[in-house]
């Protein structure tokens, strides 16, 4: 086994189900599960995420307080870093570094404000011996575009927790969203949704899905017959895939990381993918989505959400993350 000791970069405690910092905790899972030493640099030592399995949170993790980059071994030490994080470069010039990079579209920042020959200089580094990414989209982007060797580029798959999200075929009147990004656009499309007169009186309502747990948004999205998707830009759009397995048909954004879901449920037609911003074709898909559940056709709208939910479920398996991962890992180890 390499000696090699892999050090996330948070910096802060989060205690909020946030996508990116949630497969950080993942990842570093999944290394450790590999046979290799993981820690995660976060706010404070003791501190748990709600979010994350207690019985999964198999690696060391250590506060800003007491971690300085100076003490790690460049012979032996892995600083991996969020795409957002690349200021701290010129702190690690001696060590080796991995750029997980879960949204490509905030490589110059999530406001665009880094200077863009500064990122492409970091990213021409010769101590980033990797870079991660978690899409088709990302991955190509990297591809074509970074100043990093073909094979230091690794897709990483992200999962869907089968224990929480599985089928169902709810024939509740619900539409499900989150606000977390573009919440304008959200009160904007729902607004104009209330306004027609075909939602009057039709039983359908909204509900939100804000700060809550895994297992909350896996209850409510069981419960719901469609899921509103206001999430641009997105490295992949995990919520997406979670929506379709469990059941539910997608109107809204794919996010450009979550063009990949949209094509794959193309053939199913239960995700409707809508241009950033086209509040029109949002609102109309909504009506044509609700109106799948009202016709007499609904036997044969369950069938098409099963076979997306089967084939979404296993594209995206924890099988399926552990085998990108392991490859990653390979690579630096055998390079």
């Amino acid at each position: 086994m390499s000696q090699f000791r892999f050090w996330f970069i948070l910096q802060q405690d989060v205690d909020r189900p946030v996508g990116g910092v949630k497969q950080i905790y993942t990842v570093a899972s999944i290394i450790s599960g590999l046979g290799y030493s993981v820690c995660i640099v976060q706010g404070t030592s003791d501190f748990r995420p709600s979010w994350f399995p207690a019985t999964e949170l198999n690696f060391r993790t250590i506060g800003n307080q007491g971690f300085s980059f100076d003490k790690l071994n460049p012979l032996l030490d892995v600083v991996i870093i969020p795409e957002t994080f690349l200021p701290l470069l010129p702190r690690l010039s001696h060590l080796k570094v991995i750029i997980f990079n879960q949204n490509m579209h905030y490589l110059f920042g999530e406001r665009i404000n880094l200077d863009p020959s500064f990122v492409i200089r970091a990213y021409s580094s010769p101590n980033i011996i990797a870079v991660w990414t978690v899409s088709a989209t990302d991955y190509s982007y990297a591809l074509d575009l970074l100043p990093v060797p073909s094979y230091r580029i690794h897709r990483i798959v992200n999962a869907i927790d089968e224990k929480l999200f599985n089928f169902g075929f709810s024939t509740n009147k619900s539409i499900a969203y989150m606000t977390r990004k573009n919440s304008s656009h959200s009160r904007v499309v729902l607004e104009l949704i209330r306004s027609q007169a075909w939602f009057k009186n039709s039983g359908w309502s909204f509900t939100p899905i804000i700060n809550k747990s895994l297992s909350e948004v896996s209850a409510i999205l069981s419960e719901s017959s469609i899921f509103l998707s206001f999430g641009y830009p997105e490295g992949f759009g995990l919520p997406l895939a979670e929506a379709i397995v469990s059941g539910c048909m997608v109107v809204g954004y794919d996010g450009i990381g979550g063009t990949e879901i949209s094509d794959l449920c193309k053939p199913f037609d239960v995700f409707a993918s809508i241009p950033f911003r086209d509040f029109h074709s949002f609102a109309k898909g909504v009506q044509k989505a609700a109106t799948s559940y009202d016709s007499s056709v609904s036997l044969k709208l369950r069938s098409r959400l099963l076979q997306a939910a089967k084939l979404t479920s296993f594209r995206y398996s924890t099988e399926s993350m552990v085998n990108s991962v392991n490859e990653a890992i390979e690579s630096i180890v055998l390079s």
